[in-house]
């Protein structure tokens, strides 16, 4: 049915989101050594 292909787009679509912005995250830390995202300007 449609519903299900909803959800199952929805679904998707969060999880693809989410991945990436985990991924972003460990790349940060992977290079800076930080799990923040943003930094403080005045250390």
């Amino acid at each position: 049915p449609r519903a299900m292909e909803a959800a199952a787009k929805y679904f998707l679509t969060q999880a693809t989101a989410s991945m990436l912005l985990m991924m972003g995250i460990i790349i940060n830390l992977l290079h800076s050594g930080q799990w923040t995202v943003s930094k403080d300007l005045n250390p």
